[in-house]
């Protein structure tokens, strides 16, 4: 899991990741964090919030995310959501890595 930071966009260019979770808040960071990676790579997103608003799902969604999760949640829905993404032929590579 990431944080919303210039250095972490950094990481994740320099590595072969294949999902990002992004933990979100109210600041706008997190959603040029998102937008910036829509940028360079394709590769799978997930977002989670403990902020309840529709708001926040919309500009998760918006900003470029493949799923946004609203906590809690239970880890059983987090690891669908990971199958489902990795399962899509676009994103299948050889070994799994999560950031």
């Amino acid at each position: 899991m990431i944080n919303s930071t210039e250095a972490n966009l950094k990481r994740i260019d320099n590595r072969d990741y294949d999902i990002i979770i992004l933990q979100a808040g109210r600041e706008t960071n997190e959603w040029q964090l998102c937008e910036q990676i829509r940028r360079f790579s394709n590769i799978p997103l997930i977002v989670i919030s403990s902020h309840t608003s529709v708001d926040i799902s919309a500009k998760a969604i918006d900003a470029g995310a493949d799923y946004f999760l609203k906590r809690p949640f239970g880890p059983m829905e987090l690891s669908a959501r990971i199958r489902s993404l990795l399962q899509r032929p676009s994103f299948k590579s050889s070994e799994p890595a999560i950031a």
